[in-house]
């Protein structure tokens, strides 16, 4: 894959042009630093941690510091996805579920209100109501998180990438 300019001097090179490397390839050619992306391997390929179609993306993590950065992010694919005129997230909500006695849904719970992110509760009957299709034992609980969803990976790659090129970067594959 060819960008709109070569170089011999380059302000960045990124290793890699999965979906970390072209994000990060993606910024930098916003801030107008030349940049180069390499990969070994002929793109896309399915060899590396990016492969696949879809991606979660969600507010609902144990760790408050993944919550608190989770606005931003669906921001940023949201300019994203303007930017490169496709739909890159679908809106699906996310259930998460867990024993009682568990405590991962109270750190989750905790994490999502330190940064007012919306959830809901569901206790067993909650969950056999809404989602009948589902069997669990009696001491399962959840928590949804509605505005979870995925990312269409293959798509958002493609996305960043034509993005790195068109904003002046240059995408080489097949370099070891």
């Amino acid at each position: 894959m060819a960008g709109a300019r070569d170089a011999s001097v380059w302000d960045c090179i990124v290793v890699g042009a999965g979906v970390v490397g072209s994000w990060t390839a993606y910024h930098l050619t916003k801030q107008g630093k030349r940049t180069l992306v390499i990969d070994q391997f002929a793109l896309p390929h399915s060899r590396g941690s990016s492969h696949g179609q879809s991606r979660i993306i969600r507010y609902s993590y144990t760790d408050p510091m993944y919550s608190a950065m989770m606005p931003e992010s669906f921001r940023l694919w949201g300019q994203v996805e303007q930017e490169g005129g496709k739909q890159l997230f679908k809106k699906t909500g996310m259930l998460n579920l867990e024993s009682r006695g568990g405590t991962k849904l109270d750190a989750t719970r905790d994490a999502m209100k330190s940064c007012n992110q919306e959830y809901e509760d569901l206790d067993h009957s909650d969950i056999c109501r809404r989602y009948p299709m589902l069997n669990f034992p009696a001491d399962v609980r959840g928590l949804l998180d509605p505005n979870a969803g995925l990312l269409m990976n293959d798509r958002c790659l493609d996305v960043l990438r034509k993005l790195v090129v068109q904003n002046g970067g240059v995408i080489r594959d097949l370099e070891p």
